[in-house]
């Protein structure tokens, strides 16, 4: 009789590792997806194609920007008769406390990307109040904004021949956001190492271009001799930009001012082939595959806390018109067709046992295709 028993709970066991895992995405996006622009379609994308070659059942429910939607979705998709096998999502205007709250109760297994929690919140660290918050995989935002500032400088010294003695403007994105105050930390620690460079001023623009486009002005009337413009996001970076475009008026001060962002936009990595921006910091949308990934090799029997903790910080990559090239064509291949063209079966430690870690950054997937 009990060898009956561990027979039937041996093959239970041996079934749910060769069923097809049910991930429940819970998007900000809207349902048209490609109306979106930024950040979160690449993320999509890199998802979907992750979910096909994974055999997946990726089931995505769409908020628009509608947090109280988003919430209502959590509800009935956690609390319903078909319960999903685990949860991905970021921390979206605090919905994401709420969905790992139900998901404990409901016991399903979850994973916040892109958008997390210190461990000082209320909701503390992954696995100890939460059991069934698996992890959280965020992008390395400090380090983003060092080596942002750090490119920049580099760009600007190339440009103006010599070591720059000057000014530089912070757009930072809002107050209230960690990844633009991390950001905003990791430029001041190249300040405080490089004294060649003198921060004027931070301007909250609340990540948006039109906002940057306004502030120009402004800016250029306040301190005329703006040699490096840092950017929390491309999207401020191009505000600049479209500014500099319009603008009437006296030439800036030696013709040598730098602009650079974060989030690897398509108009901006174009801007950059151009010469028209100096330097993209991203790729950190490929979380987006790296979340269904590690998902599906924890219902596989491949827990991720083996080789990494259970906060996995992603590190992004500066594109600059020095290194561009490697990447060939980017904005081509940030095409759905051609991300799906990525064998993610070779990321998956379900496929390859032996792995010793996870790959945790996008520039080895690009340049190599």
């Amino acid at each position: 009789m009990l060898r009956l028993l561990f027979l039937l709970l041996v093959n239970l066991f041996c079934t749910s590792l060769q069923a097809k895992p049910t991930i429940a995405w819970f998007t900000n996006l809207p349902e048209e997806v490609e109306t979106e622009g930024g950040f979160w379609r690449f993320a999509y994308y890199f998802a979907v194609a992750a979910a096909e070659d994974l055999d997946v059942d990726l089931q995505i429910y769409f908020s628009d920007t509608n947090h109280i939607l988003m919430k209502r979705q959590v509800d009935q998709v956690l609390r319903g008769a078909s319960k999903p096998d685990g949860v991905i999502m970021h921390n979206y205007k605090g919905i994401g406390r709420y969905a790992l709250e139900v998901a404990e109760q409901e016991k399903i297994y979850t994973l916040i990307f892109n958008a997390g929690f210190d461990p000082r919140s209320v909701v503390g660290e992954p696995r100890r109040r939460l059991k069934y918050w698996l992890g959280q995989l965020l992008p390395d935002d400090r380090y983003a904004g060092q080596i942002l500032a750090e490119k920049l400088i580099e760009e600007h010294t190339k440009l103006a021949g010599k070591e720059i003695l000057g000014l530089m403007v912070g757009l930072q994105g809002n107050h209230t956001s960690e990844a633009s105050n991390l950001r905003m930390e990791g430029l001041m620690q190249v300040l405080e190492a490089d004294k060649s460079v003198k921060l004027a001023q931070f301007l909250p623009l609340d990540w948006k271009r039109y906002k940057a486009a306004e502030a120009l002005p402004a800016l250029l009337g306040r301190y005329p001799d703006i040699k490096i413009i840092w950017g929390a996001n491309d999207s401020m970076a191009l505000g600049i930009l479209d500014a500099l475009g319009q603008r009437a008026g006296p030439p800036l001060a030696g013709e040598d001012l730098v602009i650079g962002g974060i989030d690897w936009l398509p108009e901006a990595l174009e801007k950059v082939k151009s010469g028209e921006i100096a330097v993209s910091v991203g790729g950190h949308f490929y979380e987006g595959a790296l979340a269904v990934v590690l998902m599906h090799d924890f219902f596989k029997g491949y827990d991720f806390t083996d080789l990494h903790p259970t906060t996995i910080k992603t590190r992004m990559t500066a594109v600059t018109s020095s290194n561009i090239r490697e990447f060939g064509n980017l904005s081509e291949k940030l095409t759905l067709n051609r991300i799906r063209q990525i064998d993610f079966t070779a990321l998956s430690r379900a496929f390859h046992p032996d792995m010793k870690s996870y790959n945790l950054s996008i520039e080895t997937l690009l340049t190599n295709r």
